[in-house]
């Protein structure tokens, strides 16, 4: 099984290109470029391509009208369902700018997403671990 493959150099230039004067928050996800628009990830980067957020309604239409589109699978045997990616080559440049057009309008519809609460010990294991004061030794 291919294991994951970080993003090129030339990817990351090309996503930052298009990506450009765009609102959101650029962050990586596993070392790789993304973008995300209130907690909900937009569009990021893997390897050679990029990828984006596609309702799972709306890819069989995308996938038949683009020949070049494919399921996105960071793994092998391990798609991701919303997403869709494409090779990054500058010979698709207008077309995942019209992606990414599509993909930012969508994900300005969704709601913002909540961040998850931290997992955390419970209070009484966190005070267990709690240094105590040393007490004086005494001498008998």
């Amino acid at each position: 099984m291919a294991g994951f493959r970080k993003t090129t150099d030339e990817v990351k230039a090309f996503f930052s290109e298009l990506t450009e004067g765009m609102d959101g928050e650029r962050r990586p996800m596993f070392g790789c470029p993304c973008l995300f628009l209130h907690g909900n990830m937009v569009m990021g980067t893997c390897a050679d391509r990029i990828f984006f957020r596609v309702p799972r309604e709306g890819q069989a239409a995308m996938l038949a009208a683009h020949p070049l589109l494919r399921q996105f699978e960071p793994m092998a045997g391990r798609p991701m369902r919303d997403y869709l990616d494409l090779e990054a080559v500058p010979e698709v440049r207008t077309a995942l700018a019209d992606f990414l057009a599509q993909c930012w309008m969508i994900s300005q519809s969704l709601p913002p997403k909540e961040k998850a609460a931290k997992k955390g010990r419970p209070p009484h294991a966190t005070a267990a671990l709690t240094p105590q004061p040393k007490k004086p030794e005494t001498r008998r």
